[in-house]
């Protein structure tokens, strides 16, 4: 999931999967949420068994990631710029084993 120039864009309540780069790519999305409706609650994202990072931000300066659980990702996460990441979002850098 690309979001690109967009000031407002949420992923809430979703399941992000499967994907052969990043789950989530946030890209100057300067008050992106992923997790967290409008009122400020967690509304947590699975974010799983993506070839790259679960999540991604760059240059996003106000970005709010909270209560997300990432899954068997490439990378786990990374933040380049002032995004805030919330205690509440776990990680997990185990790979799946190989299907038989």
């Amino acid at each position: 999931m690309r979001i690109t120039d967009n000031s407002a864009a949420a992923v809430i309540g979703s399941e992000v999967s499967g994907n052969a780069d990043h789950g989530i790519l946030v890209t100057r999305g300067s008050t992106a949420r992923i997790g967290v409706d409008l009122s400020g609650a967690a509304a947590s994202n699975t974010i799983a068994t993506n070839g790259g990072n679960g999540i991604t931000v760059y240059q996003s300066s106000q970005a709010l990631i909270r209560g997300n659980l990432l899954q068997s990702n490439g990378r786990g996460s990374q933040s380049r710029g002032a995004a805030r990441r919330s205690p509440g979002t776990r990680s997990s850098r185990a790979r799946a084993p190989a299907s038989r």
